[in-house]
């Protein structure tokens, strides 16, 4: 069930609120992510502490580029709104500007001036009919005896401001539906802290606010089957891409076209059949570009347009690899004939016929026709092909005529396609070349469509907004001038991009103080901003995707620390579908590893792309190519801490094994699948003398031990005892080896 994420604007004055918007985005964000999980959603605090592009033009429009950036962030997050006032009314800008700002927004002009503060209230919370989306938080009673000057300056207005600001507080409290939270702070090492448990009170009127106003729908108790839990992982994967989506659109304009059946010119760099020579309309067509490039996006936003366009074209997107499910062919295939079926009221199938994978693949291949006999037309689309896990099945053998058709994972297709059908696969890979050429299709590299820089500019300022950040032009400039003589220019790929713009998105208050020195130094903003970006690219980031990758993994472990990165990442390389992270966390409270919370909320955004659901919360994979390579090519110096982690991830959870196995087993299938070997072989002889036989030890203990405590017709607390002295006992043998 998929809850669309909610945006929660935060608005307060800047420098006497640090220590607020710190504790928000460090530990409420998490907390509050953390019961998201539950309802399959996500919550996230726009913070506009720095941002706005504003380099190279005068006073006033910065101003004016300043006040519109937060009306549109106020209304992107509508109906939700924090403010947090203290003791100061904030900066007041001067009235033709507000109105300017007000006017473009097509807003109600106001008679006299507004603090910005003033102005964000009034729109994001007192103009709504129904204000029970906002919450206040007033810091009152402060000491601010004995403090010097400087530090009052920092905290209390003057009494003109503080006049104002009590004015506003008193209107603030006449509206009797807003909630209003009174908290005290205490000055601590020159800076005013929240008293008491300010934090878990925040986070706990959060969200009661968001579960009565969101509209989120609470999952089923019960563990969904696949099928559910596939269709929510698509929709939720759909929904992000659709929203991160810019530049690009000749191509969208070009594949949309193409869907809709007309014969276009072929772009260069474009390999054909026969049959395309021949001008004949080709039904398949394979979209090829590098990872990260952005096909899975292209793929959301082509879908979206031919819907709007013509609503009686049945399309049906299959995004490969978010789940267990959808890695492997027969279930991203049993999900397009649900897909097939919920999209057709004429439509029926037999499901009976899907138990096998050869069934699947003759179904699939079966009733795509009959459907297309049922509408106006259909587009398939097969995102990620290569995200598949490898086939390899007799029964493909018996009819293939071709060496690439037997593991072929088109060997549903059956021609001909008819006419109103087409179907677009996108790959990494070269895999799937021949068996698309056989179809008399056409297969296109994604660089075949130019990439203009200004739409360059915009997947940079995209990437940005999704943080609620804006890079200035000159960083903009800057980032677009790396250049990598293997990959051309970096910033074609959006998730170099991303990983640029998500380190200015989480920079921490010690980074924010550097930016803060250079403009003592007299620089502006923008140009402090481009200084700190120039250096950190220059002298940290190498101009590849993979250069950015590792900075990422350098940067989570500054943060982290080295070796909780290293026992995490190793975990995920080991394992098959993911790990949770709610088991990362347990991993590192089993090692007596302190950590922050919003640590982990850390890596959950920076690892955006590699984080799909489970049936039991988040969980991070590691299907991106380049970061797994990246990964086994390190692996070797952390062998033995991540072996020591995962020896202790099954010791704790043995500790708390509940009677039907299901946390182990879960587990099991992760840490033990075909992931573990395949990092076995790519590492090497050395890992496989001494680890190896630890790992498979311990998976053969397991799985005969659950097979034993299974066979009870019912449960019997000895089978728990048994198994725990059997696991313990095979480690200490391990350990003496």
């Amino acid at each position: 069930m998929f809850n669309k994420p909610v945006s929660i604007f935060v608005s307060s004055t800047f420098k006497d609120m640090q220590v607020e918007r710190d504790l928000l985005l460090n530990k409420v964000l998490p907390q509050l992510n953390e019961w998201a999980e539950n309802w399959k959603s996500s919550v996230d605090l726009i913070d506009l502490r720095w941002g706005v592009d504003t380099a190279d033009i005068s006073e006033e429009e910065m101003g004016v580029r300043v006040l519109g950036s937060c009306l549109d962030e106020i209304a992107n997050s509508k109906p939700f709104f924090i403010g947090i006032l203290g003791d100061r009314y904030g900066w007041i800008p001067d009235k033709a500007m507000m109105d300017a700002v007000l006017a473009t927004a097509g807003k109600q002009l106001y008679n006299e001036p507004k603090s910005v503060t003033e102005l964000e209230i009034d729109q994001g919370a007192l103009h709504l009919l129904d204000p029970s989306t906002t919450l206040f938080f007033f810091r009152e009673e402060v000491d601010y005896s004995g403090q010097p000057e400087d530090i009052l300056g920092v905290y209390r207005d003057s009494e003109e401001g503080l006049a104002r600001l009590n004015r506003l507080k008193r209107e603030i409290e006449g509206r009797h539906d807003v909630c209003i939270e009174r908290y005290h702070a205490n000055f601590e090492h020159g800076e005013l802290v929240p008293a008491g448990s300010w934090t878990s009170d925040v986070a706990d009127a959060i969200w009661k606010m968001i579960v009565e106003n969101a509209g989120w729908q609470r999952p089923p108790m019960f563990e969904p089957t696949p099928e559910v839990a596939e269709k929510d992982a698509q929709e939720a994967f759909e929904y992000r891409l659709k929203r991160a989506f810019a530049a690009r659109r000749d191509t969208v304009d070009w594949l949309a076209r193409y869907c809709l059946g007309e014969t276009l010119p072929l772009p260069g760099n474009s390999t054909f059949s026969d049959d395309a020579v021949n001008n004949r309309p080709e039904q398949m067509l394979l979209l090829k570009g590098q990872p990260g490039s952005g096909k899975s996006s292209l793929v959301a936003a082509v879908a979206s347009k031919i819907r709007a366009h013509d609503p009686e074209t049945l399309v049906i997107p299959l995004y490969c690899g978010l789940t267990s499910f959808s890695s492997q062919l027969q279930g991203i295939l049993k999900y397009g004939l649900e897909e097939m079926q919920a999209g057709c009221a004429d439509f029926w199938y037999d499901a009976t016929a899907v138990k096998s994978l050869s069934g699947t693949n003759t179904s699939f291949g079966y009733y795509l026709p009959l459907l297309a006999k049922e509408v106006k037309r259909v587009v398939i689309f097969l995102d990620g092909i290569d995200t598949l896990a490898a086939v390899e099945h007799d029964s493909f053998r018996a009819w293939a005529s071709e060496p690439f058709l037997a593991n072929s994972k088109l060997a549903w297709a059956r021609k001909p396609f008819p006419d109103n059908l087409r179907v677009v696969i996108t790959s990494s890979s070269d895999e799937e070349d021949d068996m698309v050429l056989h179809y008399g299709g056409r297969v296109i590299s994604l660089d075949s469509f130019s990439l203009p820089v200004d739409e360059l500019e915009e997947i940079v300022h995209q990437q940005g907004a999704i943080h609620h950040k804006q890079l200035p032009q000159k960083a903009v400039r800057e980032l677009l001038d790396l250049r990598d003589d293997a990959l051309g220019v970096p910033a074609q790929n959006p998730l170099f991009v991303s990983l640029i713009v998500q380190s200015f998105a989480l920079m921490s208050r010690r980074e924010l103080a550097v930016i803060d020195g250079y403009m003592a130094e007299g620089l502006s903003q923008p140009d402090a901003l481009v200084r700190y970006l120039s250096e950190q690219m220059n002298d940290t980031i190498h101009p590849s995707l993979a250069g950015a990758y590792l900075y990422y993994l350098d940067r989570l472990g500054e943060q982290f620390g080295q070796l909780r990165m290293r026992w995490i990442l190793g975990l995920i390389a080991a394992s098959e579908h993911g790990i949770r992270l709610a088991d990362i966390e347990r991993i590192l409270i089993r090692q007596r590893l302190s950590f922050e919370p919003y640590l982990l909320q850390r890596i959950k955004v920076v690892m955006g792309d590699h984080l799909r659901f489970s049936g039991k919360g988040k969980v991070i994979d590691f299907a991106h190519p380049i970061l797994r390579s990246i990964i086994w090519a390190n692996w070797t110096t952390d062998v033995f801490a991540i072996n020591t982690a995962i020896v202790e991830f099954y010791q704790s959870i043995i500790g708390t094994m509940s009677p039907d196995f299901s946390a182990l087993s879960e587990a099991q299938r992760g840490l033990f699948g075909q992931g573990f070997q395949e990092i076995v072989d790519a590492i090497g002889d050395d890992f496989a003398t001494w680890a190896l036989p630890w790992h498979l030890k311990i998976k053969e203990d397991y799985e005969r031990a659950v097979a034993t405590a299974e066979a009870e017709a019912a449960y019997d607390p000895r089978s728990e005892e048994s198994i725990r002295a059997l696991m313990e006992e095979s480690v200490k043998v391990d350990k003496r080896q």
